[in-house]
Formats: structure tokens, sequence, C-alpha cells
């Protein structure tokens, strides 16, 4: 009995630091790992993401727009990498704290630090009608589309 509750108090704590360390999606929060270290341990995943609408984002940006932070928001995970598209931290959040691979095998944790397992939930902060060109947008159907989601536990 002691140790559950030891247990859920860790967990309480860990969820308030993750809170506090990356409070929002689809964003850089200074603590981006960047896809290339997401890749070492998801392959399958960024080799589809790379086929997807998200890796080249930016670039259907014209040059004016791309120095607009009101594109640029939804169109490029705004990291020190210029040519950054909407990066695997765009949704899923900054990995700094979870991406090590002892946090990625136990889920809970991994939540915990910051990790969004279920990101098309945040789909409708940047795929909304207040967005240009955007029409009616479906998060469900729209990930079932996404090459990267076809190969989740891959």
């Amino acid at each position: 009995m002691k140790r559950q509750v030891v247990e859920i108090i860790a967990l309480l704590v860990l969820v308030g630091v993750a809170l506090t360390i990356d409070a929002g999606y689809g964003r850089a929060s200074g603590n981006d790992v960047g896809a290339a270290w997401c890749q070492s341990c998801h392959p399958n995943q960024h080799a589809a993401w790379q086929e997807g609408p998200h890796a080249g984002a930016l670039f259907v940006l014209d040059a004016e727009r791309r120095n607009d932070s009101k594109c640029v928001g939804c169109h490029s995970t705004q990291s020190a990498d210029p040519t950054a598209g909407v990066e695997c931290e765009s949704c899923h959040g900054g990995g700094a704290h979870y991406a090590k691979d002892y946090v990625m095998r136990d889920a809970k944790l991994a939540e915990a630090l910051g990790l969004k397992a279920k990101p098309h939930d945040i789909c409708m902060e940047c795929h909304n009608c207040d967005q240009p060109k955007i029409r009616e947008f479906h998060p469900g159907e729209a990930w079932k589309r996404l090459p990267h989601a076809r190969t989740a536990g891959q």
C-alpha cells in the first residue's frame, strides 16, 4: 500500500514537471531534439513522415510567407534549422525529457515527461477555419491518411 502511494506521488510530480516543461503542442519548445534523433529509434515512421505533407510544409510557402510568423507558426517547427518543416516534435511535444531510450520504453513515464502519444488531438491547432486555404478538416480521417500514422508500433 505504501509503495503504491509513493508511486502515485512520484507520477504526479513527474506530470507536474512535464506540464511546466512543455505546456503546448505544435511549436518549438526549446526542448526539441530534432527529427534525426527520433529517426534513430523510429526509422519507419521517419521515412513515412518524409513522404507525407508535413516534412515539406515550409516549402509550400513563398519567400515572403516564410518570413511571416503567422504562416511559419504552422508550417515549421521554428527550430534552429531554417529548413525544418513540421517535424515530429511539432505534434509529439519537445523530446529533450522523454526521448531517451529508457524513458521511451515506459509509456507512462514518457507521457509524464512530455510525449504526446495521441498527437492527432492537436491537428486543429493549425488545421482550422481561421487559416487560409484550409478546407473543412476532420482529424480522425486525416490521421488515417498520414503515412507515418500507418507505421505506428513498427
